[in-house]
């Protein structure tokens, strides 16, 4: 590509960078492009903070969320490659993680089934896990010990735990932190030089911060913390920038300009495993072209696969705290996108920019598709169609279906009690202090604020994923309390507590 070329599609990509970060808030982003004809551009629009005057650039530093789970499976696949780790053989096998893992609970599971979403288990919100819970172990056993809802190997469940467990299959064969295993076989070859684990303090240079919106939209400032993450790093805690991501991307799509991972490996990681039926109004759909997604997505190991644009799409989003990501790639053209935000939006900001870039790289290319199909375009028409997510921390501030009249008919006394379940370790005590309710378990503890005759909604500050996904609705019944539903909108039902 001429320089001037070069020089456009680089002044393309960020006015449109500028244009979502306008339309959708988010202080700052961090945007990788990648492509044969034209090698990295990594850069950085906006502030590293809202109310600071530092600015993103192509070394910032942003939390990519479940981005994370492609390249713990990829150090997989390279101890595979080594003869050190097994698809297809049973982890029970492997005794050194007896120190991490209840070896009784592992079953006949595999490294395939693990990476791939084959577990067969329940798929419920993990945040509760790991926020009762606090230690990796007990996480891990809790997962494990979820019924089972698909037939393993054939039914797709996503699961953080399971990538926390495949970090500590990576610990148990290298005799190292996950992160160093990652450094070593993925980070340093790569020359992905500021990659790092998150830690419970900010990086003392050059790195966004989270934000996250109020129950009114307005976005401030998040502070520093690990919100869970200590707890399931290998599935959704890594630190990178935008020159580090377009290094990763080019393993993929540029894989001659990165050596280190062998075509096996990369084969490994696009090679579908299991369908992953989805809903349709979340993750893709509505953002891409009519007609451009032949069907719901297949999951290969910490990418989602499907058949877009005459080619087959790679991409996976990403959340940790006040930071949102998203990456695409279609590596059969040799073109990738990778966006980092520094907010937690609710209208899917970071996908749209991406997909909206590779758009544009399309275009580019424009030899490779019909002239007519603007993918970029019709990415940014849906997306001014979008309705924000509402944010359930709108229930602090006006519960509108609470009913205070119909709770005040039933004693809160009749609410409280010993309850336990057979997936968590800790039973949950209801208690009545002062005039309303509370519930304790494990690292849990917190008020139950009345939502209607038998139910209840928890919130947290800042002990689960961050204060948007720290809402909880509960429902007394039989003797028994369930969960409703989470922020995440993810099926609580399988974390029944019964009466003692």
């Amino acid at each position: 590509m001429s320089t001037g070329r070069h020089s456009a599609l680089t002044a393309a990509a960020r006015d449109l960078a500028v244009k979502i970060l306008n339309a959708c808030g988010a202080p700052g982003a961090g945007v990788a492009l990648v492509g044969r004809d034209i090698g990295e551009i990594a850069f950085g629009v906006g502030r590293q903070r809202a109310d600071t005057s530092d600015m993103v650039d192509a070394d910032t530093l942003f939390a990519i969320g479940s981005l994370t789970k492609a390249f713990t499976a990829a150090a997989c696949g390279r101890l595979v490659a080594r003869g050190a780790l097994f698809w297809d053989r049973p982890l029970i096998e492997l005794r050194r993680l007896a120190d991490e893992v209840d070896m009784s609970l592992l079953g006949d599971l595999t490294l395939r089934d693990i990476l791939s979403g084959q577990t067969g288990l329940a798929h419920v919100d993990e945040i509760v896990l790991r926020t009762v819970t606090g230690e990796r172990p007990l996480y891990l056993a809790a997962a494990l010990r979820l019924p089972r809802r698909g037939i393993p190997r054939r039914a797709f469940t996503y699961s953080n735990a399971m990538f926390t467990l495949a970090g500590a299959v990576l610990e148990a064969v290298a005799a190292q932190p996950w992160d160093r295993v990652l450094s070593d076989l993925i980070w340093a070859p790569l020359g992905m030089h500021r990659t790092q684990a998150v830690g419970p303090e900010a990086p003392v240079s050059n790195a966004a911060w989270p934000h996250i919106p109020d129950a009114d939209g307005r976005l401030g400032v998040l502070p520093w913390g690990w919100y869970g993450r200590e707890v399931e790093q290998a599935a959704g805690a890594i630190l990178s920038t935008p020159r580090d991501m377009a290094r990763w991307l080019s393993a993929f799509v540029r894989p001659a300009s990165t050596p280190p991972l062998s075509q096996d490996v990369r084969d490994s990681l696009l090679t579908p495993q299991v369908a992953s039926p989805i809903d349709p109004s979340r993750g893709l759909f509505g953002l891409l072209p009519e007609g451009s997604m032949a069907r719901d997505p297949d999951y290969g190991f910490g990418w989602f696969l499907q058949p877009y644009a005459g080619s087959i799409l790679a991409h996976h989003s990403g959340g940790f705290g006040g930071f949102t990501s998203y990456a695409a790639m279609l590596p059969a053209q040799g073109l990738g996108v990778a966006v980092m935000l520094n907010a937690r939006t609710r209208t899917r900001d970071a996908n749209v920019l991406a997909l909206a870039l590779l758009g544009l790289l399309l275009r580019t290319g424009a030899e490779r598709i019909a002239p007519q199909d603007d993918h970029a375009a019709a990415c940014l028409a849906a997306w001014s169609q979008l309705q924000p997510e509402p944010s359930l921390l709108a229930l602090d501030a006006a519960p509108v279906e609470m009913d205070t009249n119909a709770v005040e008919k039933r004693p809160l006394a009749s609410f409280a009690g010993l309850f336990r379940n057979d997936v968590l370790p800790h039973e949950v005590q209801i208690s009545v202090e002062g005039d309303g309710l509370c519930m304790h378990t494990g690292r849990l503890n917190a008020p139950l604020r009345p939502l209607g005759d038998d139910r209840f909604y928890l919130c947290v500050d800042g002990i689960m994923e961050s204060p948007l996904e720290d809402v909880l609705r509960f429902r007394f019944a039989d003797g028994r309390v369930r969960g409703v539903r989470s922020q995440r909108r993810v099926a609580w039902d399988d974390l029944v507590y019964y009466s003692l």
